[in-house]
């Protein structure tokens, strides 16, 4: 390594000290990160914790008596460019998960489409982030792409939909992913 001597354009070769004191540095500065990374992951919104979140939003808004069943549940992780992905033909919540089980970021997918498509709104949502590229499916939102292409949903009936909205503000609220930066009543 070199440094920048007092004349402009003349570099120096590093001394063993300054070499020492750089290794130094970096040293303490990958364990701040490391020890950064660790808090962050004790915390981090992983799949377990969607579930559960889900399962308490669930006890305070769901009355299987009246609501004709059990609540539904999160299906997945599933390939978004490989085929149809969980819940595809019905309204409701997506959240995209990375490799090592983090959710990065919850969304909601409520179209009401027409015609052969009426209420697919997962897959109407989720196909926006993902293009046919060189005979395949690819993903080309940064947020998917950060996921590895992997998402979970849950899929409502069209007359209980209407919660799906409030069970994405709720994930969002409780879980803060990493990539929802409009977090609802924080």
């Amino acid at each position: 390594m070199t440094t920048k001597s007092e004349t402009p354009g003349v570099e120096v070769p590093e001394t063993p000290e300054e070499r020492k004191a750089r290794l130094a540095r970096e040293k303490d500065e990958k364990a701040l990160r490391q020890t950064r990374d660790e808090k962050h992951r004790a915390d981090a919104p992983t799949l377990k914790r969607l579930r559960e979140a889900t399962r308490v939003f669930f006890d305070l808004h769901w009355d299987a008596a009246k609501m004709g069943g059990e609540p539904p549940e999160w299906q997945g992780p599933a390939l978004v460019q490989k085929g149809p992905v969980p819940n595809y033909d019905k309204q409701g919540c997506y959240a995209f998960v990375s490799e090592d089980g983090i959710v990065t970021y919850v969304g909601l997918g409520v179209s009401r489409g027409g015609g052969i498509y009426r209420a697919r709104g997962i897959s109407a949502r989720l196909n926006t982030y993902s293009r046919y590229v060189d005979g395949d499916y690819q993903p080309v939102d940064p947020h998917l792409k950060a996921a590895s292409g992997r998402a979970c949903t849950i899929g409502f009936e069209i007359r209980d939909a209407y919660l799906a909205c409030a069970l994405e503000a709720y994930l969002i609220r409780e879980l803060k992913p990493v990539f929802n930066a409009n977090r609802p009543a924080s």
